[in-house]
This record gives structure tokens, sequence and C-alpha cells, in this order.
């Protein structure tokens, strides 16, 4: 299983273990986390989503971590990084929950994002996470 991360930030694009967004205080600067893989699965997170990814059984998950109103999203799509999103789970309320299982052919290269949501607000998520399901 191979996991990556790119972003861009201002065109650049970036491969690092994380990424602060420019012109934010030091204080407060939002950093980009990479994925952790653990056991079968991959996951990533922002604050008020949690992401994941069961490369052994092709289940995505999503979960609302905080109380702040927001909708936590898993975003994917198939294929390359430039590609469509091709699907996503939503859930609000913390501690909710939201799975499904999709049947990829076996090596298929797949990249996902965890997001939080608010109406009224810009989606924010994390960078696009790759990995490759296995049967």
């Amino acid at each position: 299983m191979k996991i990556g991360i790119k972003a861009r930030v201002l065109g650049v694009l970036a491969t690092t273990t994380a990424l602060s967004f420019i012109g934010a205080s030091s204080a407060s600067a939002w950093v980009l986390p990479l994925p952790s893989v653990s056991g079968n699965s991959v996951a990533i997170a922002v604050p008020g989503a949690y992401a994941k990814f069961a490369y052994n059984g092709d289940h995505w998950g999503i979960e609302d971590t905080a109380a702040d109103g927001k909708t936590a999203i898993v975003q994917w799509r198939k294929g390359s990084e430039n590609a469509s999103v091709t699907g996503e789970l939503r859930v609000a309320g913390k501690g909710e929950t939201n799975s499904t299982t999709i049947d990829y052919p076996e090596s298929t290269v797949l990249f996902f994002r965890a997001c939080v949501d608010n109406a009224s607000t810009a989606m924010i998520c994390s960078a696009w996470a790759r990995t490759t399901a296995s049967g």
C-alpha cells in the first residue's frame, strides 16, 4: 500500500509532513495533517471530522468529532489526483458516524479527504490522501 500527500498552496506543489496556511499567526496557524495508517485502514482528520478508508474491504467512514454545528464529510475520487469527486458521506452531530462499502477492483488508486462544512462559511478540508484498494 502506498500513501502520499500533496497540497497546492498558492500555486506551489508541496509534499511535506505538514503545511501551515500563509498569513496565519504562529499561535493560530492551522496545519494540514498527514494520513495515519493503522492495521488495514488509513485515516485523515481536520478539526471536527475524522475520515477513514479500510482498504481490505473497501469501507469508507466519517465521524463528526466536534459539537460545532458543522457537517463532517469524507470525499473520495478514483484513479487520479485530478479526477472529479466520485462520492462522499456526510454526518452532523458530535459522535455521529456514517459509513458505506464500495467494491473496487484490486489495486484501484483512490484519493480521499476529510472536510467540515457550514453553509455560511467555506468548506475546510484536509489535503487529499492517496491509498489503494486491496479487494
